[in-house]
């Protein structure tokens, strides 16, 4: 086992105060006997240490419901494969409290995307009665020798804690501790569809619904003697991994005929730039059958997507419908293409048509975000990229994180963009069109205010006009807010 300790150990923030150690019978919440802890030591060997390196890793906290008084919180943390010896714990208690609560988190199924390489662990806890309202936790690992480590990956104060207060939070990583992860769905209608990114470093997700391939499905003696295998072929390097996308059910350790789908993961060599998948169902005992699906022999062809250590995708993310309830939100992106010039886009070349401020509250589950529509003429050149610079505060750590997010084409010459803001503040925004020119050159078109860039005030000073969605609404500016000083001269 090989954990990386980074920063410095927490033991400095927690050796004063005296801990008590709950223990839990089922890791769901039933609290029994307490027990008083000793101050951690200070040495590496038994002390406390903040992780930086996606080893224990908050997944979201959200309210069970009730009175504030003995209120039940959910959370859901993710722990490193690599980490097999050590258990997952949880401190918690009310901020005006000077001693800590600790229970044990139980392990739970994983989630299909997101979680590849980590271990997923589920704990319910009870806000402890009398004090103020608000809860104060944080995730941490024990490991064999006596040392914790604690989840500090959103965290940039060493010895910080997350905050739940009065309004029931949710807390989710976009983009942190995450691995990029593309999911290819091959389903008995035949329409194949791929949710998520095809990335350098990252991973393929195949499912494959073996009703495609129903032929060559001997037996043995009742057995089943036949296997639906995929295989992934990854270019320019040429690596081909292979592996089953079924499981046979069995009655007491005795295999059945029915096969469940399960599907291959596969992780992305970070020089390709394309894959190829194909399907070889074959019989065995005795017989040669096999069927292949393959795309007519063609093999199924997607491309791979730069690292994201790349600088054409350093904080740069893409604005993308999906099912859920939220609908909209950004996922991590690359561009295809270098910036050759930049310039104001002084002769109407584009126009921002609306922007809203959004919120939807579904299941006690908060979520704002900040979205913008673009119209975009006819330019001399093709169109590569339409987007949106943002500057934001976290709200809890202080950081400046900017962010380029392209949009998505909407109709016509109608273009959607956004950002999440429930743990920001937004501090400037600008717009922007890439463009590649008839002589190749790409040129970035600005609207900024000539480099000075827009704020809230800009947007939302003025009244706004709220629309109503599901679960929540959107205040849109005022037709006269100075943001679109640049649509009420085009138009």
């Amino acid at each position: 086992m090989t954990i990386h300790r980074s920063l410095i150990p927490l033991s400095l923030a927690f050796s004063a105060l005296a801990f008590i150690a709950l223990a839990c019978s089922s890791g769901q919440g039933d609290l029994t006997k307490a027990q008083q802890l000793a101050s951690p030591a200070t040495s590496e060997a038994g002390g406390d240490w903040a992780d930086k390196s996606c080893q224990v890793v908050l997944r979201d906290a959200r309210s069970r419901g009730g009175d504030w008084e003995g209120k039940g919180w959910n959370a859901t943390i993710d722990v490193a494969d690599s980490l097999e010896d050590a258990t997952v714990h949880l401190l918690y208690r009310r901020p005006d409290d000077a001693q800590w609560s600790e229970i044990e988190a139980a392990p739970s199924p994983p989630r299909m995307i997101g979680t590849l390489n980590y271990r997923q662990h589920e704990v319910t806890f009870h806000t402890p009665r009398g004090g103020g309202s608000g809860i104060e936790f944080i995730p941490f690992l024990k490991l064999s020798d006596g040392a914790r480590v604690f989840d500090h990956n959103y965290l940039s104060d060493p010895l910080g804690t997350y905050v739940l207060n009065d309004t029931p939070t949710f807390i989710q990583s976009d983009t942190i501790c995450n691995p990029v992860t593309g999911r290819i769905h091959f389903p008995s209608t035949w329409n194949n569809s791929l949710m998520g990114e095809l990335r350098q470093g990252g991973y393929l997700v195949v499912s494959y619904e073996i009703q495609r391939l129903p032929q060559c499905r001997g037996t043995h003696n009742g057995s089943p003697a036949w296997d639906t295998q995929a295989y992934v072929r990854f270019s320019p390097g040429g690596e081909v991994i292979e592996g089953s996308v079924l499981a046979f059910q069995n009655n007491q350790g005795v295999p059945t005929t029915v096969a469940d789908e399960v599907p291959l993961v596969v992780e992305i060599p970070r020089n390709a730039t394309s894959a190829e998948i194909w399907f070889k169902n074959s019989s065995g005992a005795g017989s040669d059958c096999v069927a292949w699906d393959s795309d007519f022999g063609a093999n199924y062809r997607y491309d791979i997507q730069l690292d994201s250590d790349t600088p054409r995708c350093h904080n740069t993310q893409r604005w993308v419908k999906d099912n859920s309830d939220i609908g909209y939100h950004p996922e991590s992106h690359c561009v295809n293409y270098d910036i050759d010039a930049q310039y104001d886009a002084n002769h109407c070349e584009f126009y921002l048509a609306n922007i809203g401020h959004g919120y939807m509250g579904h299941y006690g589950i908060p979520n704002r975000w900040l979205e913008a529509s673009l119209e975009v003429k006819t330019q001399l050149g093709p169109i590569l990229g339409v987007g949106m610079f943002s500057r934001a505060r976290h709200k809890d750590t202080h950081e400046i994180h900017e962010r380029f997010t392209f949009a998505r084409l909407v109709s016509g010459d109608s273009w959607q963009t956004g950002l999440r803001t429930l743990l920001y503040d937004i501090e400037a925004l600008a717009f922007f069109i890439d463009v590649r020119r008839p002589t190749g050159e790409v040129i970035r078109l600005w609207q900024s205010r000539h480099g000075v860039n827009y704020s809230m005030g800009d947007a939302f000073s003025l009244p706004t006009s709220t629309t109503s969605i599901p679960y929540g609404n959107i205040q849109y500016a005022h037709p006269d807010a100075a943001i679109f000083d640049t649509r009420r001269a085009c138009r």
